[in-house]
């Protein structure tokens, strides 16, 4: 009979034990210093049988030991076999320490999960919805029959929404899984986007018109403050602009072509500031003569003369016109 006996709670274990002699053998099982089991059969080859059955085992079994004594004579000295129970015990608790609590993109965390229970150990992993995680270290607490798995885990926009799974199994058991998951609170900086708000976009903008620019935020925590830039620089620095500006909206009124230029919004929450892309206003302008006035140019007859027409325009002009007004000999 073998002295140690590997199973699987709670199973039901059943031990035999045949033994001859001359006179028959008196067969008895026992746990320490209590009789379990008194009653043996013989057979017709002269054997004797006491049939130890155990179960359903549970986790008190666990180590348990198990003699069989047998004596046939005053003075013969009896003879025993003993025999311990191994079970083989599926995880009872998984727990996750360190993820309840919002964490930020970009920043490492050391998140640990622990499980007991299990024989052998518990093996434990990590999953962020369908993926396996890696970057787990892994370490056992023999003593409190404790696994602890510690995650190093930097989390990324993609995380946003996700489920943080720890998941604890005995692989020698066919058992489902303990898991314990928590869903990801992930804050980042803002992420602002600048547009224009208006149908200027599809005719372009014209001296005098209004303009209408958005600054749309991603961001959690939520925007405590949103500020203008024109040229890289606050827009309060440029007095000659006519803004209004509320709840992440800018108004440029009867724009000129002062107001051409790149243009930017930038947000800030918790998590820091972050800055728009660039949107660049081209304010058009109809033709107009760079001199005030007329110009009198005088030749001699049969003289060349250059005459050159000095316009102020946006986008440049692509045709020219010339009138001669002759007056005079």
């Amino acid at each position: 009979m073998p002295s140690k006996v590997t199973c699987q709670a709670p199973f039901p274990l059943t031990f035999p034990d045949d033994l001859t002699g001359s006179p028959s053998p008196n067969v008895t099982w026992w746990s320490g210093n209590a009789l379990l089991d008194g009653s043996w059969q013989g057979s017709a080859d002269g054997a004797v049988r006491n049939q130890l059955t155990l179960g359903p085992l549970s986790r008190a079994d666990l180590g348990a030991e198990y003699t069989c004594w047998a004596t046939n004579h005053v003075l013969s000295p009896p003879r025993s076999t003993t025999f311990s129970i191994d079970l083989l015990l599926r995880p009872l608790t998984v727990n996750m320490m360190g993820v309840n609590r919002p964490l930020s993109v970009g920043t490492t965390y050391q998140l640990s999960c622990e499980s007991a229970g299990s024989r052998p150990a518990a093996s434990i992993t990590w999953w962020l919805g369908s993926q396996k995680l890696k970057h787990a270290r892994e370490e056992h607490l023999e003593a409190f029959n404790v696994t602890r798995s510690v995650l190093s885990f930097t989390p990324d926009m993609d995380s946003l929404g996700q489920q943080l799974r720890c998941q604890a199994e005995n692989h020698k058991l066919r058992a489902a899984p303990l898991q314990q998951s928590w869903p990801l609170t992930v804050h980042y900086k803002p992420r602002p986007t600048l547009r224009l708000w208006s149908r200027l976009q599809e005719r372009g903008t014209r001296q005098g018109d209004d303009v209408f620019m958005k600054c749309d935020v991603r961001a959690d925590p939520p925007v405590t403050d949103i500020r203008w830039k024109f040229q890289s620089k606050p827009i309060g620095l440029f007095p000659h602009l006519s803004v209004d500006i509320s709840n992440g909206s800018l108004v440029l009124r009867s724009v000129t072509t002062k107001a051409s230029g790149q243009y930017s919004c930038e947000a800030t929450n918790a998590e820091g500031t972050a800055e728009s892309n660039y949107t660049t206003l081209d304010v058009q302008v109809l033709p107009v003569c760079a001199s005030d006035g007329t110009e009198t140019v005088q030749a001699a007859r049969g003289e060349t003369v250059n005459v050159t027409c000095n316009v102020s325009a946006n986008p440049e002009p692509f045709r020219y016109t010339w009138a001669l007004n002759v007056s005079g000999e």
